[in-house]
């Protein structure tokens, strides 16, 4: 075995890490004198006699002290620290820099996610629109970024597209965009927005029906709102040819320019005012026809200097200004509220139609008889097929066969969201039972939405005295009724049984006390 520990143990095999002598003819003699040299610098001189004037004497550190050995694992462990320190110092630099904005520089902001909402605001769900011609596709969008491009898409298709070159002062930007069906059937069209920085949004697709072009022998059943006069022309100055009682059905062969009267197939084809007839199909699949001959009028012919009247048309001035201004659904959403507002100074009253998309499959159209005060409001209800229970884009058009002459034709169009509320909870005392030995059982049911986890306390009160029960509980409507029992009787003659929720009365009953 190896002598790790004698230095001097030649006959060994040598020791990693461990120091040997030089040669002998290399020794080096000690640096102190030898013990028969009392004289320091006596030996001084016999040192530099054997090796040399001004020779620098060997050392060897072996003589004066011996370094234990190392292993190179050792080594190894050294190297990994440095590079570990390193490294973490690296990362800690960076974490500073990115936290702190260093690095030399300004650390660049994560930008917000784009977000968008876009929107058809015409042609409706479900409208009937003809094969062969363009029509218009009106679309509005807002977004956190500017907006640079409309797409129209019918089906899969892009059909027409407008580049958008500067931000609208209200940032809400509009387009205008066009389609042409070639034959008929339904189809699913919707608009693509994109902003500068690339992102896309849709918005809802919407499906119209395309048909066939109108003919003279197209018809349209109707049901008449309110008893109305019959006239030989589509004129107020036309003759009275007969009447039509409030729901009578009638059918609808022919329509004015304007929209403001229909021709219906009965004796004579009289005409009759749009606004006492509801459509119960698209009015546009009625060709237009001119109408017949007004009562003649005495003809006037201008003095000198006096302008002559053109054929421009003018809203009278005591017209009303219509502007869709909300809409909500109540009833638990088995009913939609239309708010209508009356922009101008003119009061009204009388028939106005109202049409509204994008809530229920189709498009629901009715006529409303209202009153309405000049720069007041008043809303008209409709009653859904079925009870709305998601969140919809209610597309609300006021007057959309323009039948009312307005000051406004421009403002008659809007979009809202609306979602179906939420139903309270309604609690109530479903029975009172008085008990032997003065006490009393109360029974609460929830005949309204759920309750969610609230302190409820049942309170009998008898003149100036009164005893109660709470409980802390769920109930969801038309759950099994809640008990509270044992309630102690607080005295006897007529008093009073009242349910709380956190403190709040939400139902009373009176009660006889025996």
């Amino acid at each position: 075995m190896t002598n790790r520990y004698d230095p001097y143990a030649e006959d060994d095999e040598p020791v990693i890490g461990e120091n040997y002598p030089l040669p002998s003819s290399r020794q080096a003699p000690v640096a102190s004198p030898p013990a028969q040299y009392y004289d320091e610098d006596e030996w001084d001189t016999e040192y530099e006699d054997q090796y040399g004037d001004g020779g620098e004497p060997y050392y060897d550190d072996r003589y004066y002290q011996e370094s234990p050995a190392r292993q190179p694992i050792f080594y190894v462990f050294i190297g990994l620290a440095v590079i570990l320190g390193a490294a973490f110092v690296v990362l800690l630099f960076a974490l500073l820099r990115d936290t702190q904005g260093g690095g030399g520089g300004d650390k660049t902001p994560i930008a917000a996610a784009p977000q968008f909402r876009v929107q058809i605001d015409a042609p409706l769900a479900n409208d009937r629109i003809e094969t062969g011609k363009d029509h218009e596709v009106l679309a509005s969008a807002t977004s956190n970024e500017r907006i640079t491009k409309f797409e129209l898409i019918v089906g899969s298709t892009t059909v027409d597209q407008l580049a958008i070159n500067s931000e609208p002062s209200d940032k809400i930007y509009r387009a205008t965009l066009r389609a042409r069906f070639t034959t008929k059937g339904d189809y699913t069209i919707f608009v693509r927005v994109t902003s500068n920085s690339g992102a896309t949004s849709d918005s809802e697709k919407v499906k119209v029906t395309a048909i066939e072009p109108v003919t003279d022998s197209n018809t349209v059943k109707g049901r008449v709102l309110t008893q109305v006069s019959l006239k030989s022309g589509p004129s107020d100055d036309s003759e009275t040819v007969g009447t039509l009682a409030s729901g009578q059905e009638v059918t609808i062969i022919a329509r004015s320019k304007d929209n403001v009267w229909l021709q219906l197939n009965s004796a004579g084809n009289p005409w009759v005012r749009r606004s006492a007839i509801e459509p119960l199909d698209n009015l546009e699949m009625v060709p237009i026809r001119d109408g017949a001959t007004t009562t003649p009028t005495a003809t006037v012919s201008p003095s000198p200097g006096t302008p002559t009247p053109t054929g421009t048309a003018t809203p009278p001035s005591t017209s009303p200004d219509f502007v869709p201004t909300g809409a909500n659904l109540i009833d638990g959403g088995e009913r939609l509220r239309v708010t209508i507002q009356n922009n101008s100074g003119n009061r009204y009253e009388g028939l106005v139609e109202v049409a509204v998309g994008g809530v229920v499959p189709g498009t629901l159209t009715q006529a409303f008889g209202i009153t309405v005060a000049a720069n007041g409001s008043t809303t008209v209800d409709f009653e859904l097929s079925t009870a709305v229970t998601t969140a919809k884009t209610a597309q609300i058009r006021i007057d959309p066969s323009n039948v009312v002459r307005e000051t406004n034709e421009d403002n008659n169009q809007a979009s809202f969201s609306v979602a179906p509320p939420v139903e309270q909870p309604e609690l109530i005392i479903a029975t009172v039972t008085e008990q032997t030995g003065g006490k009393v059982d109360v029974s609460v049911r929830n005949t309204g939405g759920t309750l969610s986890s609230s302190t409820v306390t049942v309170r009998i009160t008898v003149g100036a005295n009164a005893a109660e029960q709470s409980k802390t509980i769920s109930i969801a409507k038309d759950a099994p009724a809640v008990n509270f029992d044992g309630i102690s009787e607080p005295g006897t003659g007529n008093g009073k049984v009242e349910v709380l929720i956190n403190g709040q009365v939400v139902a009373s009953v009176e009660h006889t006390f025996s």
